[in-house]
């Protein structure tokens, strides 16, 4: 029998059960751990910073002129080095007005002071044999290292075409770099003769021909009076321009 009370209770426990529900479902919705975002994947790293350009080649009128400054004179006339083998370093190129200076005035002092140990250490054995003029006309810069024209570099590969009377002879030194002054020392060289020393324009070093780079005569390379040992001279003397270096008089036609 159901009375009035009964289903009040009915009702009452349906609701409180209702509640106890809705509280236990409630808890576990809140006692459930939320997921956690990711983390966000960090960008990509930056790409390094680009490469410096290059150095520039230096100016070699300027070079030229501090030269000249600390000598107390001009370079030589007959010493050509033009700016297209323009080297880097200011230091090096000073180098090179020097020794070339030195060989075209035949100052052997002077070239000794331009080489390395192991230069001096050859040219002092052969020194002695210098005793005569060499009627040296030009001394022309006809090849630089690219590694050297365009970037620093310690050492460089330069080369010296030497004209006298019977033609002009190519010599090869290596450079090297030591606390900014640079020497040079002999590099295997072309036994080749040509008519002049631009025709020798651009040229890097050819055979095994000479064991020290200094003009022919004093015991190295063909010797003059032997034109049977000499390869014939190629190349008209007006098929290579001169482009400059020079000091303030004109220098030796053909140089």
């Amino acid at each position: 029998m159901t009375g009035p009370g009964n289903e009040m209770l009915r009702r009452l426990r349906a609701g409180v059960l209702g509640i106890g529900a809705m509280v236990l479902v409630l808890g576990t919705m809140t006692g459930c751990p939320q997921e956690e975002e990711p983390e966000p994947v960090p960008d990509r790293a930056p790409p390094p910073p680009p490469a410096p350009p290059p150095p520039d080649p230096v100016t070699l009128s300027d070079v030229k002129r501090d030269v000249e400054g600390t000598l107390g004179r001009e370079v030589d006339a007959r010493v050509h080095f033009a700016q297209e083998h323009a080297p880097t370093s200011a230091g090096l190129a000073s180098a090179v007005y020097r020794f070339a200076d030195a060989l075209a005035r035949e100052d052997l002092d002077a070239i000794e002071r331009s080489l390395s140990a192991e230069g001096r250490a050859v040219f002092g054995m052969v020194r002695q044999e210098w005793t005569q003029p060499q009627n040296i006309e030009a001394v022309r810069v006809v090849f630089m290292d690219p590694a050297a024209r365009t970037g620093e570099a310690q050492y460089a590969t330069v080369g010296f075409a030497v004209q006298r009377p019977h033609g002009a002879e190519l010599f090869m030194f290596l450079g090297e770099g030591t606390g900014g002054d640079w020497y040079f020392s002999s590099l295997p060289s072309s036994d080749e003769v040509r008519s002049t020393a631009s025709a020798w324009d651009g040229a890097a070093a050819f055979g095994m021909g000479a064991d020290f780079g200094i003009p022919e005569g004093i015991g190295f390379g063909p010797d003059p009076d032997a034109p049977s040992e000499r390869s014939e001279p190629s190349g008209d003397p007006g098929d290579a321009p001169d482009s400059g270096g020079g000091g303030g008089t004109s220098a030796p036609a053909g140089a």
